[in-house]
């Protein structure tokens, strides 16, 4: 398992995509199945894009586990509340839409435990500021399914840092 609070940035991405893109000790059929998996993981990852750019808290929250944590800019969140008021905070006064490009899966037990990385884009629109917002980060999740969760993924862990910005300003952390 990677520590998500051990590096940061494009180390971490990198370090991800370093992992074996077929784990070792797979049937054959397993290794087809791999190709089922990762597609599917990848609509996940779509599907949560078009969901937070919906901005629909609720939904949002729900593709989280419980108990996940998040690591971000502007800190640390665990847990199904503190994500949720993260979001708050987020969408508040700027509406953000997001897009990850470069997005890497990669199955640490197939096909329970996974990992997405990529770099993600936002851009932000208030209506009271013309000013345009926009932030480029990194962005890992690590994912688990299974046992008494059913069939959907859900995120555990995400670490998000900043690579670089324009206009864009850090909210304050949520107050617990």
């Amino acid at each position: 398992m990677i520590d998500l609070s051990a590096q940061r940035g494009t180390d971490l991405l990198r370090t991800v995509t370093a992992l074996p893109r077929v784990p070792d000790g797979l049937t054959a059929q397993q290794r087809q199945d791999l190709l089922h998996e990762e597609a599917a993981l990848l609509d996940f990852v779509k599907a949560f894009a078009h969901t937070l750019n919906s901005g629909e808290i609720d939904d949002v929250v729900a593709a989280y586990a419980d108990d996940a944590t998040w690591l971000s800019p502007r800190g640390q969140f665990v847990g199904a509340g503190e994500i949720r008021r993260n979001y708050e905070l987020y969408y508040q006064p700027v509406r953000w839409f997001t897009l990850w490009t470069n997005a890497t899966v990669r199955f640490v037990q197939p096909f329970d435990e996974a990992y997405v990385s990529a770099y993600q884009y936002s851009i932000g629109v208030d209506a009271g500021d013309p000013l345009s917002r926009g932030g480029i980060s990194t962005d890992v999740w690590r994912l688990e399914r299974g046992g008494d969760r059913g069939p959907t993924w859900k995120i555990v862990e995400r670490r998000i840092d900043m690579v670089d910005s324009h206009g864009h300003r850090l909210l304050p952390a949520a107050v617990g």
